[in-house]
């Protein structure tokens, strides 16, 4: 079997400086832990991956996760976010999405409840600034991943058939740091390929159905593209389905970004290109910092490196599930400073072999 192939893709970066505001404690303490993480929506495969993975994070190192789902709408992770703070968890774990997120960095602040920002950032508003109790964000590198993708799609897409290498781009939801920086990442592949050309782009808001719809459309007004980029996998799926509707799957590529399961089946099938991600590991490791600082260990201010693979075979993809799926092998004590103390194992580069 060939090795799935490990090209280094940043997906984690930790911006932080801030010391424990707890008494150091250790394990025997843990039991009274209570850790709230917000997700988007638990209708995406890759937020449940997230919340499964921090679940394996709170069973193995002895701490209570609540995990609460604002089903897509910015007002619900408000109320979320009152809801644990009700409840008076320990600490709390969410994304930058909406417009929000300033607002409940104000309500922990006053509530003076720890925070890590995960996968989308806070518009304007930095660990450790404004708000004493935001410690740290932590996401993946998007930039790093669209051009990712973009790349291995540019490097493998026919001209259509007239004779132009020509693309079209499935962005995300607009606004979003996942989404800006992913569309930088494709923008700066393109500017170093001029003889493609990008026809098309528009949101699909990360959404299936939505990436169908569009894609959809883009088939009727640019029927010679070859290549479909796209800010996540559920979207690519959706264009996809669109794509083998009109009988078009051999003259088109697709390249997304998570991981998604049914992308990784459709690559064993020969009906998808390329995915690049792994980024649902960031909830267990923000619930392992967090909860690392209520036990009165200071969080670092350093990178926390992952290096993942680009899956872009069907040798690559029977790899990635015999691997990878539903998570790869992980001891969070040995990487817990409390369990393993303060040198214990850092978040380098976990491999897949």
């Amino acid at each position: 079997m060939k090795r799935l192939t490990c090209i280094l893709l940043v997906l984690i970066f930790l911006f932080v400086m801030g010391g424990g505001a707890f008494a150091a404690g250790g394990k025997e303490e843990s039991k009274g832990i209570t850790i709230g993480m917000i997700v988007p929506t638990m209708a995406n495969e890759f937020w449940v991956k997230v919340a499964d993975f921090t679940q394996k994070a709170a069973d193995e190192l002895g701490f209570k996760l609540i995990v609460l789902d604002s089903r897509d709408s910015g007002d619900n992770q408000i109320k979320n976010a009152e809801n644990l703070i009700s409840q008076k968890v320990d600490g709390i774990i969410f994304p930058g999405y909406y417009d929000t997120g300033k607002r409940i960095l104000q309500m922990t602040e006053r509530a003076k409840i720890p925070v890590i920002v995960m996968d989308t950032t806070v518009t304007g508003v930095e660990p450790k600034g404004e708000f004493k109790t935001y410690e740290a964000f932590i996401g993946p590198s998007d930039r790093t991943a669209g051009y990712a993708v973009a790349d291995y799609l540019i490097k493998n897409m026919k001209a259509g058939a007239g004779g132009q290498k020509e693309m079209v781009a499935l962005y995300g939801t607009l606004g979003t740091s996942v989404n800006e920086n992913r569309r930088k990442g494709l923008e700066d592949a393109l500017k170093e390929n001029p003889d493609v050309k990008l026809v098309a782009a528009q949101t699909g808001d990360f959404r299936r159905d939505e990436g169908m719809k569009v894609m959809e459309n883009f088939l009727v007004a640019h029927p010679n593209v070859t290549a479909v980029w796209g800010a996540n996998d559920e979207m690519v799926l959706g264009a996809m389905n669109a794509i083998e509707n009109v009988g078009k799957q051999k003259d088109i590529i697709l390249g997304g970004i998570n991981f998604n399961d049914e992308a990784i089946d459709a690559m064993l099938e020969g009906r998808y290109s390329f995915s690049t991600g792994g980024h649902w590991l960031m909830g267990g490791f923000a619930a392992t910092i967090l909860y690392d600082y209520l036990h009165g260990f200071e969080i670092e201010e350093r990178d926390v490196l992952i290096v993942l693979a680009e899956v872009h075979s069907k040798e690559d993809a029977i790899a990635l599930k015999e691997r990878w799926l539903p998570y790869p092998a992980w001891d969070f004590k040995a990487h817990s400073k409390t369990y393993s103390g303060p040198n214990a194992e850092q978040y380098t580069v976990l491999k897949v072999e």
